[in-house]
């Protein structure tokens, strides 16, 4: 309930929202372990009979796995169980913020062509001679340099837009009123900050940097409606370097990128080709077209996604070395009854195939428990973070099916020495051995 509320909410903040769904997810996981011996009890022979069925004999007799122990069975599908739900929530954040910066760049950018450092570099910033030059290159007709910096606005520290020319050539800001393009004086603000704060046309608010003790009174010189891209606070770069003089260049206020409009006189491939002669002198620099931008941006978040899947591949590792440490313990207390198996008349190749049939039957029912918790606990968290522009939800199915058969596959692969293990066992000494348990 937690975490349907988290995500359906509108009216609380997203750190809140964000902490209902966390709190939700963790209440849906311990639940899950609680509930998991009778959820084996009564869904493992089902599972087990269908997995087993094309196996004869012996898979109906491996369906009774669920039965014998399933506090233990329960809690080897869980380490599965919690590894999987890992994995599908990573990916689905990964392929939502994927495609959400994608959509905000494609529908917030109207310019002809980006420049810009390639692969998303945050680290990297665009020389102020090369924002020049590209303001020059015949066939420009608008550029805006799009630069962010930290600053006090208000009573509040937040990232604040820097620029220079009018952000409205280059971006759909919506609904304008006042100027947006101040130059030293002045500052432009997002609708709905202005109506959190009461401001408007020609209200003064205190700006200031955070490298510099002294602030400066500002008048809201003009409102847009919403821009994920630039915030909720754009000011000039002239009137950033007049609230922390003498700091240009010292790492304060640094260019991300030049948004480019063209006017008209060229096609888009010439003005493309201009602007690639303008800056081969700085090899950092790429020109693109928004979408092409869009999807550099995204590199970042890719890798970072590869860094935890690389990570959780440990951790679903561990559980299948469990699944095959469950049931290297099971055939060890089931001597005995392998014994009287095989002196009955069952082949080893059945026996090995009783124990492989218990180990996917478990890899089967952790793996499917994750992939549902991952898929609540993913939409949850993406619906909270609604109101930051993660507006969009994808299910990486592909990944998740993948990840899905590997870890069956992987524990079916690993239960193969505890199997051979069963099948190899001497029958009569196993038969004549005393059971001492009640």
């Amino acid at each position: 309930a937690m975490a349907v509320i988290a995500a359906l909410t509108d009216g609380w903040g997203t750190g809140a929202r964000a902490s209902v769904s966390g709190l939700g997810t963790l209440a849906v996981v311990v639940g899950v372990i609680l509930v998991g011996p009778a959820v084996c009890a009564r869904v493992l022979p089902a599972l087990g009979r269908l997995v087993g069925a094309p196996f004869g004999s012996a898979g109906r007799m491996a369906s009774g796995i669920g039965r014998r122990q399933p506090r233990r069975t329960s809690g080897t599908a869980f380490a599965l169980t919690l590894g999987l739900s890992l994995v599908t929530l990573t990916g689905m954040l990964g392929s939502s913020l994927t495609a959400s910066v994608a959509g905000v760049v494609d529908s917030e950018v109207t310019a002809d062509l980006v420049v810009g450092p390639p692969g998303g570099a945050v680290d990297v910033a665009v020389p102020g001679s090369a924002a020049g030059r590209i303001t020059e290159t015949p066939g420009v007709g608008a550029t805006y340099t799009v630069g962010k910096a930290p600053a006090r606005v208000g009573d509040s520290t937040t990232l604040i837009t820097v620029g220079s020319g009018d952000p409205q050539h280059t971006f759909a800001l919506g609904e304008t009123s006042g100027e947006l393009n101040p130059g030293h004086d002045g500052l432009v603000v997002s609708r709905s900050l202005a109506d959190e704060h009461d401001l408007d046309l020609g209200a003064t608010v205190p700006v200031g940097v955070l490298t510099q003790t002294q602030t400066v009174d500002m008048p809201v010189a003009g409102i847009f409606e919403q821009s994920r891209l630039l915030g909720d606070v754009i000011i000039d770069s002239n009137a950033y370097w007049r609230l922390a003089p003498g700091s240009q260049g010292s790492g304060g206020h640094r260019i991300l990128a030049v948004a480019v409009t063209g006017d008209g006189t060229a096609e888009p491939a010439a003005l493309r080709e201009s602007l690639e002669e303008a800056t081969q002198e700085y090899p950092m620099l790429q020109v693109q077209t928004p979408a092409e931008f869009g999807g550099e941006q995204a590199v970042i978040i890719d890798r970072l996604v590869v860094v935890v899947y690389a990570l959780l591949a440990l951790a679903v590792a561990v559980a299948v070395l469990g699944v095959v440490n469950t049931l290297a313990l099971s055939v060890v207390e089931r001597r005995r009854e392998f014994g009287v198996l095989r002196a009955v008349g069952l082949g080893r190749g059945q026996v090995a195939g009783m124990v492989l049939i218990e180990a996917v039957q478990t890899a089967v029912l952790g793996a499917f428990a994750g992939i549902g918790i991952g898929l609540l606990a993913g939409w949850s968290l993406l619906g909270s973070l609604s109101a930051e522009g993660v507006d969009t939800v994808v299910v990486p199915w592909s990944t998740v099916v993948l990840v899905v058969i590997g870890a069956v596959a992987a524990g079916a692969v690993a239960a193969l020495t505890p199997a051979l293990r069963a099948a190899r066992m001497p029958v009569l000494q196993a038969v004549a051995e005393n059971d001492d348990r009640p």
